[in-house]
């Protein structure tokens, strides 16, 4: 690693070892010393930024959320978004751009909080929102099943794709049909 890097570049640099570590190696593999050795710091160095293990991996699942709201907030701010192209885009975005991340993430599972899983993808929060922006009744519960659906989409793209894949098999049109299904029953879609 250069030895210019800045304190924040080194940190996201750490982080995304993390989740290389994690999409290969899994859980287990995610160590200061491997991450050491990947950036090619000297031993140590990593412990400095993240004290504990758990830090190590926070700042990977955050990395990882940082990402996803990133790109979700991209393709939500299209003037001609309809919710349902939204979200099959943004699944098409991290089965192609991101395979990586989707095998860490359930690779790093058990080492999660409960309920940050789908805080690393979905923003249950933003779901409910747009439930209830469009006065659906029971706003959180059709949230928590729009998101169960897109979790269901990636499982399988995850499951049904090579371990050492570049990209991860996903339907698009299925997952348009699906959630276009899905949000009318909620009266959501155009």
């Amino acid at each position: 690693m250069n030895p210019n890097t800045t304190p924040e570049s080194r940190r996201d640099a750490i982080a995304r070892v993390v989740i290389s570590l994690a999409a290969t190696g899994g859980a287990r593999a995610v160590t200061h010393s491997a991450v050491d050795r990947r950036l090619d710091l000297p031993k140590g160095s990593t412990s400095y930024y993240f004290r504990t293990r758990a830090d190590l991996i926070g700042a990977g699942a955050e990395s990882m959320r940082h990402a996803s709201h990133t790109e979700f907030s991209t393709l939500a701010s299209r003037p001609d978004a309809a919710p349902a192209e939204v979200v099959r885009d943004y699944l098409v975005h991290l089965t192609t751009a991101r395979p990586e991340e989707i095998r860490a993430r359930l690779a790093l599972a058990p080492e999660l909080e409960p309920g940050a899983l789908s805080g690393l993808f979905f923003s249950h929060d933003s779901a409910t929102s747009l439930f209830a922006d469009a006065g659906a009744d029971r706003p959180e519960l059709m949230a928590t099943g729009l998101i169960d659906l897109l979790e269901g989409f990636l499982l399988r793209a995850a499951l049904n794709s090579a371990p050492s894949a570049s990209t991860l098999a996903l339907d698009g049109e299925a997952v348009l049909a699906a959630t276009n299904a899905y949000l009318t029953g909620a009266a959501l879609a155009h």
